[in-house]
């Protein structure tokens, strides 16, 4: 899902490239208003909107299985902050439903800016 035109673009060209158009289904648009029919469904979501993916924790919530879901959340953090950064930003929502975490992976990507490096965490949300 995105509502990047190029984006879209580049994916559905890279869906084909990889010859997985079979096993792929691209969705344009906002995907906190589309897709409704993945709900509850997905065993893997990707948060990757920078430089705040936090807006979108609560849709990718709802994306996820109940039982058991790894959102991939991409985040921008200070060195010294990266590690208690994915919990902080994911607390209220999971408390509002009552669901749990557990970060199993961070991975420094790149440098984003002087002092800010852009990071993934692997998260493991299961029900409470």
């Amino acid at each position: 899902m995105d509502k990047n035109p190029d984006s879209i673009y580049f994916l559905k060209e890279n869906i084909k490239l990889n010859g997985v158009e079979d096993i792929v289904v691209v969705y344009e648009g906002d995907n906190r208003t589309i897709a409704n029919e993945w709900i509850g469904l997905c065993d893997r979501v990707l948060i990757g909107y920078l430089p705040d993916a936090e807006p979108f924790i609560e849709r990718a919530l709802q994306f996820a299985k109940p039982e058991k879901a790894i959102l991939h959340y991409h985040y921008i953090a200070r060195k010294d902050e990266f590690a208690e950064l994915p919990a902080k930003h994911f607390e209220e929502h999971l408390r509002k439903v009552g669901r749990k975490m557990e970060i199993l992976h961070i991975e420094n990507v790149k440098n984003y800016a002087p002092q800010l490096c852009h990071y993934t965490a692997d998260i493991l949300v299961t029900s409470s």
